[in-house]
């Protein structure tokens, strides 16, 4: 960075392949869904990198989607949670993020671009399994008293899942060097 700061800042660009997904294809430019999915992946981040470690630096994280089917900002935070404590990258904890949408009275996990699209109610969490904290959640739809804290429910044990195949594939990976 150009002006002194004494901790670390995060920077995030999150860009759509112009053939990711069926039917009309992206602009070059990147659009505003882009933009709020940059500005989210860098708050999902952020908090769990210890940036008072890193002073007068910028950590800057690059997603380019290629293919879209679906729990593609879930996807692009638990990459680039691997990706950070795989380059040494001190952190509190990795993020895993899962998204659940609520199909009618069914909540379903992991959800396709349909099912999405199809849905009630959509919610992408993030989460710290060791520390127990989330570190950002997004909705969008109407989720009814119980089923925001069961669809809470629902993406913590997939985060919590995810989290185990996180940590298993950084140790094969460390035990191949």
């Amino acid at each position: 960075m150009r002006e002194y700061s004494e901790v670390g800042v995060v920077k995030c660009d999150f860009k759509f392949a112009p053939f990711s997904s069926s039917g009309d294809r992206r602009e070059l430019r990147q659009s505003s869904e882009e933009k709020d999915y940059s500005r989210m992946l860098e708050n999902s981040i952020a908090r769990s990198i210890r940036l008072e470690l890193y002073p007068k630096s910028v950590i800057n994280i690059h997603v380019l989607v290629i293919q879209s089917c679906g729990g593609v900002l879930a996807a692009a935070i638990t990459c680039a949670s691997i990706a950070l404590a795989h380059a040494g990258i001190e952190c509190y904890d990795m993020v895993a993020a899962c998204s659940a949408v609520r199909l009618g009275d069914v909540l379903a996990l992991d959800p396709s671009e349909v099912e999405s699209v199809g849905g009630n109610a959509n919610m992408t969490l993030a989460y710290m399994p060791n520390l127990d904290k989330i570190t950002h959640v997004t909705q969008a739809g109407r989720l009814i008293g119980v089923q925001s804290t069961d669809s809470i429910d629902l993406c913590v044990g997939g985060c919590k899942t995810l989290f185990k195949m996180m940590k298993q594939c950084l140790l094969t990976d460390a035990e191949k060097k």
